[in-house]
Parts: structure tokens; C-alpha cells; sequence
């Protein structure tokens, strides 16, 4: 829940917050949620991996570089300035950090799906 309000305050959008839980709510978004789990689960198995080879502060950076990255074409789709993009790309690196942070330390990675799930929601990715 924090998470994402922080993600959609930070976006500027919290008068969205609660049309975002009323579609975490419906039955229409949890069609998306295996593939979400499974993605989740896909992304904390690199994690963990990475680990193996480098140091965690390396294996933390991938991830968390990947996910701002791949919110750049949504960003320049929106019509985002190039600060504002560069802003955002910060954001959210520093967001996966702290949630992947959070995974690192907990040694338990089957959580980390409920975030990415809801933050789903909230960029608009099953629309």
C-alpha cells in the first residue's frame, strides 16, 4: 500500500490512488496475476543468481536499472520532458532498490510480487 501511494504521489497523481485500489480490487485485474508472480519470481531468480557472482550491490543495480528502463517509452509516450524522464528514471530505480533492498534482506522472494502487482496497476499495464 505505501509503496504505491508513494509511486502514484510521486507521479503527481494522487487523487488516482483510489480508482487504483478499486482496480486491485476487481476481479478483471487478478486475470494478470500469474503472469505477474511469475515475472516477479523470474526477476528475484536473477537477483538471487546475480548474488552468486557479483557483489550485492551490483546484483541489486541490474534489476532495478531494467525496471526504470523499461518505464522510459511510457514516459516519452506521456509526453514527459527529457528532466522529467531522467527524474523518473531515478524514481523508479531508487523504488525497485528499496523493495528489492527489502527482498534481499527478508531472504524471502515470493513477496515481491504483490508490489510489482499493484504498481502494475498503477502505470496502467493491463489496460
Amino acid at each position: 500500500g505505501r509503496t504505491a501511494l508513494t509511486f502514484v504521489g510521486m507521479r503527481g497523481e494522487f487523487e488516482r490512488f483510489p480508482q487504483i485500489l478499486e482496480e486491485l480490487i476487481e476481479s478483471r485485474s487478478w486475470i494478470h496475476a500469474p503472469a505477474v508472480f511469475l515475472e516477479a519470481a523470474a526477476v528475484a531468480f536473477v537477483l538471487v543468481r546475480l548474488q552468486w557472482v557479483t557483489r550485492p550491490a551490483i546484483a541489486l543495480m541490474v534489476p532495478c536499472l531494467l525496471f526504470a528502463a523499461a518505464l522510459i517509452p511510457s514516459g516519452i509516450a506521456s509526453g514527459r520532458t527529457p528532466p522529467e524522464l531522467i527524474a523518473f528514471f531515478v524514481f523508479n530505480a531508487g523504488l525497485a532498490a528499496a523493495i528489492f533492498s527489502v527482498v534481499m534482506k527478508s531472504r524471502d522472494i515470493v513477496w515481491i510480487a504483490v508490489p510489482h502487482f499493484v504498481l502494475d496497476i498503477a502505470i496502467g499495464a493491463f489496460e
